[in-house]
């Protein structure tokens, strides 16, 4: 009864490995989920909307209406 519980929890752990590692292939970031914190791009986005972002995307391929998105270290404020 412990290997089988054993074994489902190394199964899972595997899958779970697996999905991060497909994320960060695909997008580019472990995590390509992001929440619409403000209402500054309504009523194209809303507040509380869930984006998937690419982080693979050369900066000559933008066009005008595309969303960019960055991320700002907060080590760097003084």
């Amino acid at each position: 009864m412990v290997k089988n519980e054993i074994r489902y929890a190394v199964i899972i752990a595997v899958g779970i490995t697996i999905i991060l590692l497909g994320f960060w292939f695909a997008f580019g970031e472990f995590n390509p989920f992001y929440v619409v914190a403000s209402g500054s791009m309504i009523p194209n986005l809303n507040i509380n909307d869930c984006v998937i972002v690419s982080h693979n995307v050369p900066f000559n391929s933008l066009k005008v209406g595309d969303i960019i998105v960055w991320f700002m270290s907060y080590q760097n404020w003084e």
